[in-house]
């Protein structure tokens, strides 16, 4: 039996000097170092997620607020900031990461069957 299609990840990289990009040090200076883990940990989960991207409504929030030891309006709050940066996009009711994509999709798409047409960001 085949073993089936991945379409996230196992593993990525992370840059020594993250902390040190411009609109970072804006995310750690207004949120300090909670900020910057909720960032990372968003990172992170949209790595296990399909295609790298996330649904976000009241539902999915809430789903992340145990797991990221935050309480939901902070999250909204820190993410909604990570948005106004660039450093996530939503569209669609979907929320994703284009620098996180695009550093990652070469890993999705030498998989054989990879189906982009499923991702928003094909």
């Amino acid at each position: 039996m085949a073993r089936p299609q991945k379409n996230n990840l196992d593993y990525f990289s992370h840059d020594c000097d993250l902390r040190n990009d411009i609109k970072i040090r804006n995310l750690r200076r207004k949120f300090g170092h909670k900020g910057y883990s909720i960032y990372v940990m968003m990172l992170e989960h949209l790595g296990k997620c399909d295609y790298l991207q996330y649904e976000w409504n009241e539902l999915s929030i809430e789903l992340l607020v145990p797991d990221f030891d935050i309480d939901a309006d902070e999250l909204i709050e820190i993410i909604e900031h990570c948005i106004k940066l660039n450093l996530f996009v939503l569209e669609l009711g979907v929320i994703y990461s284009p620098k996180f994509y695009i550093r990652n999709k070469k890993i999705l798409t030498d998989r054989k069957d990879y189906d982009a047409n499923n991702s928003i960001l094909s």
